[in-house]
């Protein structure tokens, strides 16, 4: 019969269990506030690698000298359920719950700001009067959406078919569009 694994070992793996709850919080969260999706998959993808190599030392120390595997799956599920989440975009959509009713509120005087400042989860750098309608510009947006378009009208600017440079819009609820902006190299 396996002995009982010790104290040490113990709050090894819950440590490293909180260190991988952290780092897929963090994940969700970037998920959930920004539109730089990337980023988080990079930094909070080698934050889990890092910690996972920790994790199979610890479990694999534990399982071979205590036969103790129990404590090990709660780190792994915690994972796998995190992954299952960004793969239902569980996160985007709470986030623009959350957010809607700021961005309403913020989109009914639509006043062109400069400058940080958080509207529900999202940061945001800026917001622009356009003739539709008015836009909010994520802070350090990078790769992913650069920001969400209030459009009453309902109907976002089109791009010509040949344009080299601007904006894609995407309908997300009511009249708002989250957009993306692109700059083809090659033309």
């Amino acid at each position: 019969m396996p002995q009982r694994p010790p104290l040490f070992w113990t709050v090894s793996m819950g440590m490293v269990t909180v260190l991988v709850a952290a780092c897929c919080l963090w994940v969700l969260w970037e998920y959930a506030s920004r539109g730089d999706q990337l980023s988080a998959l990079l930094l909070g993808g080698w934050a889990l690698v890092i910690t996972g190599g920790i994790w199979v030392a610890v479990a694999v120390a534990g399982v071979n000298a205590y036969g103790a595997w129990r404590i090990s799956v709660v780190a792994p599920l915690l994972f796998v359920l995190s992954v299952a989440l960004l793969y239902t975009g569980a996160p985007q959509r709470v986030g623009w719950l959350l957010s809607r009713s700021a961005l309403d509120r913020a989109a009914a005087t639509c006043t062109d700001v400069d400058g940080l400042r958080r509207v529900g989860l999202y940061r945001i750098d800026h917001v622009r009067t356009i003739d539709q309608g008015c836009t909010f510009s994520l802070a350090e947006s990078g790769f992913g959406i650069d920001g969400f378009a209030y459009i009453p009208s309902g109907e976002p600017p089109r791009l010509p078919p040949n344009a080299s440079a601007g904006d894609r819009y995407r309908h997300v609820e009511g009249a708002w569009y989250s957009y993306a902006s692109f700059l083809d190299l090659a033309a």
